[in-house]
């Protein structure tokens, strides 16, 4: 086995050449890009086959963020969002069943009036509700 010298790293020569770390650094943005592709595509078919819905409410805002809670079974989830428009305080929450806080905001979709807590299944909805006021 070959030992590598203090004259061989004195003389200038490198471990690695420019193209190699190029080839390198190309495999491993590869690599994580395929990475988070894979995971979100996961991700999105385990709120596919155990994702139910709700609807969260406006309870504090902390500083940076508001917080919005939902019922789900008899008890109480917080969904954390950073993005939030202040003039919204009701929104729909999509969460896993098994694992209600791990949950994400429905922002584009708004919240009909007529829809009142007292008529949101504790168990939530397995799709979106088609909800229609009729006034």
């Amino acid at each position: 086995m070959k030992v590598l010298s203090d004259e061989w790293f004195e003389s200038g020569q490198k471990l690695i050449s420019d193209s190699n770390k190029r080839v390198i650094m190309i495999g491993f943005i590869t690599l994580f890009t395929v990475y988070f592709i894979y995971s979100d595509l996961k991700s999105r078919e385990e709120y596919k086959m155990n994702g139910k819905y709700s609807v969260a409410y406006f309870k504090i805002f902390d500083g940076s963020r508001n917080i919005l809670e939902f019922e789900y079974n008899g008890k109480m989830y917080s969904s954390r969002c950073d993005r939030y428009q202040n003039y919204k305080k009701v929104a729909f929450v999509r969460f896993l069943d098994y694992d209600p806080k791990s949950n994400y905001l429905i922002y584009k979709l708004k919240v009909p009036e007529c829809l009142h807590r007292d008529s949101i299944p504790t168990s939530g909805w397995k799709e979106l509700p088609v909800i229609t006021c009729l006034e």
